[in-house]
């Protein structure tokens, strides 16, 4: 960069400082003191000036030639409680969904809207789902459990005397070795019929 250069960007800085500072003298000082070190400070000044000046960007020197100035004010920006409008409507799609996003999470199988889906499982014991159902599938050696989160089904449980089949709906267990029923899973309630 050439002594020119530097000049010229030295002289748009303080151009922009003492436009953002007109009250303050010490800048004022430093301003004269670097204007007074050379020729070419002072005819670099001489051209951003005239630039700001036919802009009308800068303040004039003199304080006596200062026009009165309003206060500015902060340009408008968002208020803060905007700024929580979104969190807000996630919180509630968060409540509204986040129950079936859970049971979801938790279910092994479930059925649609309008669907009825029948699965066979390990143990050859079969279980439709009604439409809009959802159920988890717990086998060990000692047991059978499904859990139905929501909805209905109809199980045919196969036979098998050392693992009793369950199914848990809300806080009501319905308990076979080999038969068939249906469980219904309700906000009212739970409601089991046992076929034969």
């Amino acid at each position: 960069m050439s002594d020119r250069e530097l000049a010229e960007d030295q002289a748009a800085e303080w151009a922009v400082l003492l436009s953002d500072n007109p009250d303050d003298s010490a800048l004022y000082a430093q301003f004269y003191a670097w204007l007074e070190a050379s020729e070419l400070n002072a005819e670099c000044w001489q051209r951003v000036w005239r630039t700001y000046e036919g802009l009308g960007k800068l303040h004039p020197t003199t304080q006596a030639s200062w026009p009165h100035r309003k206060h500015a004010t902060a340009p408008a920006t968002p208020s803060r409680r905007w700024l929580w409008a979104p969190a807000f409507a996630l919180s509630g799609l968060l409540l509204i969904f986040a129950p079936n996003i859970f049971t979801r999470l938790e279910t092994d199988h479930a059925s649609s809207t309008g669907e009825v889906r029948t699965v066979i499982l390990d143990d050859g014991s079969s279980i439709t789902l009604a439409p809009e159902s959802a159920i988890q599938i717990n086998f060990t050696r000692e047991h059978r459990r499904v859990t139905l989160h929501h909805g209905a089904a109809f199980v045919d449980v196969a036979s098998d005397p050392n693992r009793p089949f369950s199914v848990l709906a809300r806080d009501t267990v319905a308990t076979a070795l080999g038969t068939a029923f249906g469980v219904r899973h309700t906000q009212k309630g739970t409601s089991i019929g046992v076929t034969h």
